[in-house]
């Protein structure tokens, strides 16, 4: 979509009212006031504006921003332009985790995903069940918290890889940790 520039034509409406308000303003041999006039009233525009702004942001539950034209419509359509790519870019980032969860949820393995700090984040339900973890209960501990009971990991681990290697990945710079059932 190609944006055209806004303001030459702002900068030729002001330029067409200030020619305006100079030749209104030598012929009722008022010139001082008359400039004075239109330089309120496009204050007062702007200010007006300015309002419908703030109290869009600040008040509206409306989706998309008030209507304008010349200049503050271009602001106004970049806003709607920016919320518009935001819900997009939200609603496909919603549906890529929806597919990871399904994905995840149909693994037969346990999955456990965790912050950068190993903090279980989201998990799937074979993990759930293995290590008797319940949403949202357990959401936000450390896994290492589970690990000092070796009992529940072990059995755990046992069920799910038997006498293979087993690797605990970590999202972020803290290294894997692996646990090897014998």
């Amino acid at each position: 979509m190609l944006i055209s520039n806004p303001w030459p034509a702002a900068v030729t409406r002001v330029a067409f009212a200030f020619a305006v308000a100079v030749i209104v303003g030598l012929a009722l041999d008022a010139f001082t006031e008359t400039l004075l006039l239109g330089a309120v009233g496009l204050l007062g525009y702007n200010i007006w504006q300015l309002y419908r702004l703030e109290h869009w942001l600040r008040c509206s539950k409306r989706a998309h921003a008030p209507r304008a034209e010349g200049l503050w419509g271009a602001v106004f359509d970049g806003f709607n332009r920016q919320q518009k790519r935001r819900r997009t870019r939200r609603e496909r980032l919603a549906s890529l985790l929806r597919r990871f969860r399904e994905s995840a949820n149909a693994m037969p393995d346990g999955t456990v995903i965790l912050s950068g700090h190993g903090e279980m984040q989201w998990w799937n339900r074979t993990a759930s069940r293995y290590l008797g973890l319940r949403w949202p209960r357990d959401q936000g501990h450390r896994i290492a918290n589970l690990i000092r009971h070796p009992d529940k990991v072990g059995n755990a681990l046992a069920l799910i890889a038997g006498p293979a290697q087993t690797q605990i990945a970590r999202c972020g710079a803290v290294p894997p940790l692996h646990l090897t059932m014998a």
